[in-house]
C-alpha cells in the first residue's frame, strides 16, 4: 500500500501519521480484509516485515483489523537504521 494512500485511510482519525513508516495489507485475504484481522495483532508488537527476504519493518500498531480498508502499520527499518546502529553498536 503507498504512503499516500495510508495517510488518506488514517489522516481522518489521527491526524498526521509520523514519518518512517509502512503500510501494510494482506493482498491474499478475501477483499477488504486487513493484513492484522489474521496475521498481526496487538500481541505481535515487535514482529517482523519482510519483503524480498530482508527486514523491512517491524510491526507497531493496526487500527480496526478485520474492516475494509484499514492496514498495518510498521516501522520503516531503513528510515531509523543510523538510530539503530548509534543505539545498538551493531
Amino acid at each position: 500500500m503507498s504512503l499516500s494512500d495510508c495517510v488518506d485511510v488514517f489522516h481522518t482519525r489521527f491526524g498526521r501519521l509520523q514519518p518512517g513508516i509502512i503500510c501494510a495489507k494482506n493482498e491474499k485475504k478475501p477483499s477488504g480484509a486487513a493484513a492484522c484481522s489474521e496475521i498481526w495483532t496487538a500481541d505481535d508488537s515487535g514482529a517482523p516485515l519482510v519483503v524480498d527476504g530482508k527486514l523491512a519493518g517491524v510491526f507497531s500498531w493496526g487500527y480496526k483489523c478485520q474492516q475494509p480498508g484499514f492496514p498495518s502499520v510498521f516501522m520503516k527499518v531503513a528510515y531509523y537504521r543510523n538510530w539503530i546502529r548509534r543505539n545498538s553498536g551493531v
